[in-house]
């Protein structure tokens, strides 16, 4: 084994994922977007039909960073999404990249080239999204990108077969039917078929949390095949829906937290605090140390303006808030207090409050509930979470996972350590791994130690790590299982938190003869 350290880097901890309705983009496919006019131009922006879009706004408006999108939509029966269809002359047809009635406002045109190179089946092909088109539902109109290919083939042989070239390189169109067997391309120019594409219902826990979606790897479980997440945002299934339903809240809960995610959830629209204190104290079987709650609804900066809600869920803006903290001050600093101030938003729409705003009282009891309450700031308008725990915060619950620091803290560390030290499964176990994961982890932990992540003056008070005789049976060294215990201690608790990693390494070689 190399002498050099190994070093173990911090694995992000502000990606949110968002899963819900959009005008358009790939459905059932986690899309990164690192801002808003990346959202606009993938999923199309804003759309009556779909809250997603402005809580994707609120979470970038508060300072988010990176967000994995997950578009879905109705998939079965007579009200699924279908795309749109652009029939051109000669047995060629095309088909919208996604479904929705955005496709209708596309249009191609097909050319034949001057010299086909010696492929008789080359094309050239333009296709527009028209932005003075409104053949949409919505009466939208097209965003007016325009595509361009060049020698595209019918001849499944070639480097341009147009179907693959489509596929990898458009936005708008893929080939839905090519011409028969011996027949080239057809010059010509057509527009969408007005009555084809469908928007599809609206939707609901059937395309997003229902647990079919798992294996079929649809909705929620769409974010399995990204990179990580670790904070997930659900938003209203319709812009009427006031609460996702425990079922939902409940399947989300039990995702995030095998993936080691935090689940922002939104208290039902029209509950009082004491609804929503009543209500989660039926919800012992979630995994509550992996669920923040915020409660009330916020009343947007534009409320009152032509098709803008007059109130939104709080978990966007909260998501981008934590993403504003991480980056300012770290992932153990708490989003909450004096300067945490929520932006694009004017007020709060507590149900039985002729003002909106919780009493001290309220803010009492939510807190007590492990309910981060939100609220005005005391003399001023501006408007600031009050709590920092997980629902596993309520009073008398004893958990280090009650409070949201420590437990993304706790998970940034353990996903640190699990990514960086994966080099040792190629080791044999034994004394020299050991050392050498003992030397990367402290190096690790000394980083956290000097940017403030613990408590203690010095590093033998802010945290431990182990990994030698005392953690190892001969039966682990012989089948080549590492176990690595870590402790630290957090800013809010006293006492210290444990986490104990399992990690492969080679088994050790047996004992020469």
């Amino acid at each position: 084994m190399g002498s050099a350290v190994r070093v173990i880097p911090a694995v992000a901890t502000s990606t949110t994922a968002f899963v819900g309705r959009a005008w358009r983009g790939p459905v059932d496919v986690p899309v990164r977007i690192t801002g808003l006019a990346e959202f606009e131009r993938v999923f199309g922006g804003d759309w009556a039909p779909a809250p997603m879009a402005r809580a994707v706004r609120l979470y970038f408006e508060n300072g988010g960073a990176v967000a994995l999108i997950v578009r879905v939509a109705t998939r079965e029966g007579a009200g699924r999404a279908q795309q749109a269809v652009i029939a051109l002359v000669g047995g060629l047809s095309l088909v919208a990249a996604s479904p929705g009635t955005w496709g209708r406002n596309l249009s191609a045109q097909l050319a034949l080239p001057a010299d086909a190179a010696g492929d008789p089946t080359a094309f050239d092909l333009v296709v527009s999204d028209e932005a003075d088109a409104t053949r949409d539902a919505a009466g939208r109109g097209g965003s007016g990108v325009i595509e361009r290919f060049i020698g595209l083939s019918l001849d499944p042989a070639s480097a341009r077969f147009a179907p693959d070239v489509l596929a990898r390189d458009s936005k708008l169109v893929r080939i839905a039917t090519l011409p028969a067997d011996g027949q080239g391309a057809v010059a010509g120019t057509a527009s969408a078929d007005p009555a084809s594409g469908d928007d599809g219902l609206p939707i609901g826990a059937l395309e997003v949390t229902d647990a079919a979606n798992e294996a079929a790897g649809t909705g929620m479980y769409a974010l399995d095949v990204a990179t990580g997440f670790n904070l997930l945002c659900l938003p209203p299934f319709t812009p009427d829906t006031a609460d996702n339903g425990d079922a939902s809240w409940r399947a989300a809960a039990v995702f995030c937290a095998a993936r080691r995610a935090v689940l922002l959830m939104d208290g039902p629209a029209d509950a009082t605090a004491a609804d929503l204190v009543a209500r989660t104290q039926g919800w012992q079987d979630l995994p509550r140390d992996w669920v923040a709650m915020y409660h009330p609804w916020l009343r947007p900066a534009d409320a009152g303006a032509v098709g803008a809600p007059a109130c939104v869920p709080p978990s966007a803006a909260m998501a981008g808030l934590i993403a504003r903290t991480d980056s300012q001050r770290g992932v153990w600093k708490a989003p909450a207090g004096a300067e945490a101030t929520l932006r694009g938003v004017r007020g709060l729409c507590l149900a039985g409050r002729a003002s909106g705003a919780p009493t001290e009282a309220d803010l009492a009891d939510l807190n007590h509930a492990g309910i981060c309450p939100l609220r005005f700031l005391p003399g001023g308008r501006s408007i600031v979470p009050w709590g920092t725990r997980t629902l596993a915060g309520a009073t008398g619950s004893g958990s280090l996972g009650a409070y949201l620091p420590v437990r993304r803290t706790a998970a940034m560390i353990e996903t640190s350590l699990q990514q960086g030290t994966a080099w040792a499964a190629f080791e044999p176990n034994g004394e020299p791994l050991w050392a050498a994961l003992r030397l990367a982890v402290g190096n690790f932990l000394h980083v956290l130690f000097r940017q403030g992540a613990f408590q203690g003056a010095t590093p033998q008070q802010a945290f431990y790590y182990r990994c030698d005789a005392s953690t190892h049976t001969a039966s682990d060294i012989a089948q080549g299982r590492v176990h690595l215990e870590v402790g630290f201690a957090p800013l809010r608790p006293a006492e210290f938190v444990i986490l104990r990693l399992d990690l492969a390494a080679l088994p050790a070689d047996p004992p020469t003869p």
